[in-house]
């Protein structure tokens, strides 16, 4: 099986992997085939610093090593959240601090990952009758958060609405707004969301 490490770094992303059979190559995106594992934290601050590009594929027989070589200076957050269609096939997205997401929260404790996902989007949508489908990925983000550096490892399950109760975006979580869209609807969303949800999203196009 292929290993594979996800990282967003605001609309950067960046791909540890085993194999350079998923690289998409293209003017923005920039790989790298058995980068040393000292040198991680450079290559990928230069890559931030480039304007120009957008994904950075660093491939080796073992990409674990060279994650583990870049998370370590991060703080680490588990958290689980749902990608949900309803019965037409319309998807669920919040609108939160300006973007169009996915919901999602931190897992609790010793809280099982499909648990947590299950009662991120009760809370944040307020929809209740959830059937959970099945994982369908895991990304890292990037984001700081009083003074710390933190890597985020979010667990994504696929969701079906049961039946379409009124939506209520949860206020203390700043989501203003929570929408059913088509999937025909899905590509205006996209200059308004993150690259990680795009990634999602093109999954079930």
């Amino acid at each position: 099986m292929a290993q594979i490490y996800k990282v967003y770094i605001n609309d950067k992303e960046i791909i540890f992997a085993d194999s350079e059979n998923i690289v998409n190559e293209d003017d923005k995106t920039e790989k790298l085939v058995n980068p040393p594992e000292a040198e991680i934290k450079k290559i990928i601050a230069d890559f931030n610093s480039n304007e120009n590009l957008r994904r950075l594929f660093l491939i080796a027989a073992d990409p674990q090593s060279l994650f583990r070589s870049f998370r370590k200076d991060y703080k680490m957050v588990k958290a689980a959240g749902g990608f949900v269609r309803d019965k037409d096939r319309r998807i669920l997205m919040i609108f939160r601090r300006g973007k169009w997401d996915l919901p999602k929260g931190k897992i609790d404790g010793d809280e099982r990952r499909k648990h947590a996902a299950l009662r991120e989007v009760r809370e944040e949508t307020g929809l209740k009758n959830l059937l959970l489908v099945r994982r369908i990925d895991r990304t890292y983000h990037v984001y700081t958060e009083k003074n710390d550096q933190i890597l985020k490892k979010t667990y994504w399950y696929e969701m079906a609405a049961i039946d379409v109760a009124p939506l209520v975006p949860q206020a203390d979580e700043d989501i203003t707004d929570i929408r059913w869209f088509e999937p025909d609807e899905i590509d205006d969303v996209y200059p308004n969301t993150y690259t990680l949800i795009k990634r999602i999203l093109e999954q079930f196009k």
